[in-house]
């Protein structure tokens, strides 16, 4: 199945995959691979504090992706 993952910010720094894979190219994994799967993949720390968008819907690590989605890995914002 093919996705799109897009990463945002300092959490480039994190991600231990061609850059170009960072700069939102289509990538092939299994299918029923969930969005945890893919952060492993990117080798993030799992206590980074990131925001996880599927197709422009916030979504949890446990969300399978289905082929054609747009994953986005954000950092978490503040601001007041």
């Amino acid at each position: 199945m093919v996705i799109e993952v897009k990463v945002y910010a300092y959490l480039r720094h994190y991600a231990s995959v061609p850059d170009k894979f960072i700069e939102g190219d289509k990538w092939n994994f299994v299918e029923g691979t969930s969005v945890g799967q893919v952060l492993e993949f990117l080798n993030f720390p799992p206590q980074l504090g990131i925001i996880l968008l599927v197709n422009g819907i916030r979504v949890d690590r446990d969300r399978i992706l289905n082929e054609g989605d747009i994953l986005h890995v954000l950092p978490q914002l503040a601001g007041g």
